[in-house]
């Protein structure tokens, strides 16, 4: 397999249309051409040392394959568009894919009463390190907050992970949402609400979102700063921020990969400067957030480029 460097067909090149078409018609576009890994997918429930459940949707080749760990980004899932194109990419070449849900996510709210922020490194470490035990190979890759999830994954488990636009500075992030285009802010505070009523309905005797306030705030920095005082331990919003920045020297001597767009309107480029020498960074012009989408079928360049990189590792 050899992949060209992208190039958005003409048209779709602003990062503001490949993000928006990444996350419309590619949730109808994707399931379509899908059915492999989905009809071989078996979902498992996965139990931390600390009690906490998580879930994947397993697809196993019939003979022994490199497992890849599929992480959603913030509010996604394992059947959003661009995890279920990944997976069915990497299963049509032969990969075994696991698309794992963070807590919270997935329709799993039910099934632990904390909530889920973004410092829960700890959980997933725990449980991608099960799955892990399980294969002689196994990788993983991330979008978005998941990227973020795999980079630390990386450096805790010392497994490959590719980030796909990876979240590096929170608070940039936050503020890139809050500041720009009002349909991002919008489409994210719209999702974070709904997912709060969720968790609501799941556990009323401990959460009643409706009644604190929350639901007032206008900015995904008031609703985090809300969010980070009332329902976690962190100290201050930076503390909260801090655990999961990983710009600077956090990721120094770290094996992995990332790949973002300069015109991402979510991820600011400026974060994937300066980073440690032993991560592998490909920044490219065009892309949008996680989209690159490289066809009006709404097929995405990723797609083939990750399935390229993991040939590499795992078939030298």
């Amino acid at each position: 397999m050899s992949i060209t460097e992208f190039r958005p067909p003409l048209g779709l090149g602003h990062g503001h249309i490949q993000t928006i078409l990444g996350s419309s018609l590619r949730k109808f576009a994707a399931p379509r051409r899908s059915f492999g890994v989905r009809a071989s997918e078996k979902e498992e429930v996965f139990t931390a040392s600390d009690g906490t459940q998580l879930v994947a949707w397993v697809s196993e080749q019939a003979e022994p394959a490199p497992l890849i760990v599929i992480i959603h980004g913030w509010l996604g899932a394992h059947n959003s568009a661009y995890n279920l194109s990944l997976a069915e990419s990497l299963w049509t070449n032969g990969f075994s894919v696991a698309r794992l849900n963070l807590r919270d996510h997935g329709g799993t709210t039910h099934l632990n009463q904390g909530m889920f922020h973004n410092g829960l490194i700890e959980e997933v470490a725990d449980v991608v390190g099960q799955i892990q035990h399980r294969y002689q190979e196994m990788a993983v890759v991330g979008f978005s907050l998941g990227g973020n999830f795999a980079l630390r994954l990386a450096k805790a488990l010392k497994v490959p992970a590719v980030g796909v636009c990876p979240l590096m500075d929170p608070a940039a992030s936050i503020a890139a949402v809050d500041r720009g285009w009002s349909v991002y802010k919008s489409y994210f505070m719209r999702k974070w609400l709904r997912a709060l009523d969720e968790k609501s309905a799941a556990f009323p005797e401990l959460y009643q979102f409706r009644s604190s306030g929350a639901y007032e705030l206008k900015t995904v920095h008031d609703m985090t700063a809300h969010f980070i005082e009332h329902y976690t331990d962190y100290p201050t919003l930076q503390d909260y921020y801090d655990c999961y920045t990983l710009t600077g020297s956090f990721l120094e001597g770290v094996d992995a990969s990332i790949i973002a767009a300069a015109d991402d309107p979510v991820v600011p480029a400026i974060g994937f400067e300066g980073l440690p020498v032993s991560l592998s960074v490909k920044v490219v012009p065009n892309g949008g957030h996680c989209a690159f989408i490289d066809s009006y079928r709404m097929t995405s360049y990723i797609d083939g480029y990750i399935c390229q990189h993991f040939d590499r590792l795992f078939r030298k």
